[in-house]
């Protein structure tokens, strides 16, 4: 079990500071310094990661998920908890990124605080938002990792190259690796990632003075700007700075955290996480491979060369607990008795355009659409 360890008040302190100030009154216009394009500044509030729309009831206790912030300070690793569909966004740090961050999951019955990210199968969604505190040298990727080597037999290694094939197919310079044995050096955890900028969901770069979005609500990225990001080959096109907030959100249809299961996939019943992963955590993760890294190893990702820019260790509580129940992991005592809503809402409930959905993509659809894929080595 991982210890849990509180982010000091420092971090905290100093993350409202960086995040939360007071900010002069803006006209509803700017022109974009990273785009050179005029984008609508989004009005919010000083204090908006604390402050999370009208909040009247507590978020459902959800028993079969743990959620964890990486911090590392003073080159001192940690994780906090982050609790899922919390009331406000939690702070980390690390030695790359400074912000804070939220986990927004479906569960049944609903809740209600976050019924706009759910109107279609959408199973989850991450929320991060900071600043860098060190200019990018090498590449930086996003995507998941396991904490421990893929021991897969004939039939599900088989199943797990075909996916990851598939994969590729739609989603620019997909990366992945099965694992390698700790005991090499440079060994390599299972992961499958890619770049960034053109891989997000959503991407928000708010310049000095502008004001970021509210964590919270389904993010309004500049179609302009989506354009833009989605022909970045290299994490340098992005002309990264230091004094830009930067908004990421990412979603899936396809895995299912409170019931751990691979779901909503074509041809195919829902499938426990366990079947490829074992015991092991899943991490939702951001982290850059050094330069010096990506000209020695191409292709390769070693552990220990990664820099973290963020990471989301997500762990099952108690594999037994869950059931094919309309509560599964979700406490009787902090939610409703009464039915939940049905998953996917009727007409005209569909999520407008002022809530970040007019850039023409379907709200489920994850992931931008390339012919090109690029395998790792130690697949």
């Amino acid at each position: 079990q991982t210890e849990m360890i509180p982010i000091t008040t420092a971090i905290a302190d100093g993350i409202e500071g960086d995040l939360n100030r007071s900010v002069p009154s803006l006209p509803s216009s700017q022109s974009s310094p990273l785009t050179g394009t005029t984008k609508k500044v989004i009005p919010s509030s000083p204090r908006r990661s604390q402050e999370i729309g009208e909040c009247k009831s507590p978020p459902p206790v959800i028993k079969t998920l743990r959620a964890e912030l990486l911090s590392i300070v003073n080159g001192v690793e940690s994780f906090s908890a982050c609790i899922p569909n919390a009331r406000e966004a939690t702070p980390f740090e690390t030695e790359f990124f400074k912000g804070i961050a939220m986990l927004i999951v479906r569960c049944d019955p609903q809740d209600e605080q976050y019924r706009s990210f759910f109107m279609g199968k959408r199973m989850f969604e991450v929320q991060v938002q900071g600043k860098f505190k060190k200019l990018p040298t090498g590449e930086i990727y996003v995507g998941a990792e396991a904490t421990k080597k893929m021991e897969l037999g004939i039939i599900t290694r088989s199943i797990s190259k075909a996916a990851m094939q598939f994969a590729g197919t739609v989603v620019n310079d997909l990366q992945y690796s099965f694992g390698e044995p700790p005991e090499q050096l440079d060994h390599q955890i299972p992961h499958v990632v890619a770049p960034i900028f053109p891989t997000f969901d959503k991407v928000i770069v708010s310049g000095p003075g502008e004001v970021p979005p509210a964590l919270g609500t389904p993010f309004p990225e500049d179609p302009d700007y989506r354009k833009l990001r989605m022909k970045f080959k290299l994490t340098s096109d992005a002309n990264v700075d230091l004094n830009s907030t930067y908004s990421f959100s990412v979603n899936t249809a396809n895995l299912d955290l409170v019931r751990w299961t691979l779901v909503n996939i074509p041809l195919c019943r829902p499938l426990n996480l366990g079947t490829f992963f074992g015991n092991a955590a899943i991490q939702l993760v951001g982290y850059e491979i050094p330069a010096a890294i990506v000209s020695a190893c191409p292709g390769a990702h070693p552990h220990r060369h990664l820099n973290y820019m963020f990471n989301l260790r997500l762990s099952q509580v108690d594999e037994h607990s869950v059931q094919d129940l309309p509560n599964a992991g979700c406490s009787d005592d902090e939610v409703e008795e009464e039915p939940g809503p049905p998953a996917v809402s009727g007409p005209g409930e569909a999520v407008g355009e002022a809530e970040g959905f007019s850039d023409g993509q379907d709200e489920d659809e994850d992931l931008p659409q390339s012919a090109a894929s690029h395998k790792a080595p130690g697949q």
